[in-house]
């Protein structure tokens, strides 16, 4: 049996969301191959600064 959730429609609201976790999930990817030299440690720090930024725009509570 599906659940709920599974078969309500989705909003653009959990579109967006579903968009961001997909983004999270390839820049995550191409953080962790970017470790041979410092220049792309800095670049790897840079992705995660971004991950970072992407999960707090759907974690934050909205007024």
């Amino acid at each position: 049996m599906a659940t709920k959730s599974a078969t309500e429609p989705r909003t653009p609201e959990n579109l967006r969301a579903l968009d961001a976790l997909a983004k999270i999930v390839l820049l995550m990817d191409a953080a962790l191959y970017l470790i041979a030299n410092d220049s792309e440690r800095a670049v790897q720090a840079e992705l995660l600064g971004v991950i970072y930024d992407i999960a707090n725009t759907f974690t934050e509570e909205k007024p």
